[in-house]
């Protein structure tokens, strides 16, 4: 848990780093002024989010883990029944926080999601989460 947790912290921080303000300053002014680069500067965007994707990416993978290690050791604990129980709350739970998310799906329509589809991928293993 406390790896996880230093890796977030990580993958927050480099969020706004040296290479990201560098990176919109020289977009802005270049937008400021009406020029172009010849797509320099797009090129130069989707290199730097393709690194935080991977970051972000890893740190999904370590999350499935954690939540998976800790599925199985709840279920230890629990007697047979009081297992399927969990469970059945647990995917009950997630099926309403998906008809929700689906329900708020308009939020954020007509952004540019495509850098996020490797991590999105993540949410698609077999993985039980919670």
């Amino acid at each position: 848990m406390r790896v996880l947790t230093e890796k977030l912290a990580k993958v927050q921080e480099t969020a706004a780093d040296r290479s990201m303000v560098e990176l919109s300053i020289a977009v802005s002014e270049m937008m400021r002024s009406g020029g172009s680069d010849g797509g320099e500067s797009e090129e130069r965007v989707e290199e730097v989010l393709e690194v935080k994707c991977g970051e972000m990416e890893e740190l999904l993978h370590m999350a499935d883990h954690l939540r998976l290690e800790t599925l199985k050791a709840v279920i230890e604990i629990l007697t047979p029944i009081q297992a399927v129980h969990f469970l059945i709350a647990k995917a009950e739970l997630y099926l309403r926080l998906h008809e929700w998310g689906k329900k708020r799906g308009t939020i954020g329509k007509g952004v540019n999601w495509s850098c996020m589809s490797g991590c999105a991928r993540v949410a698609g293993n077999p993985v039980i989460k919670f």
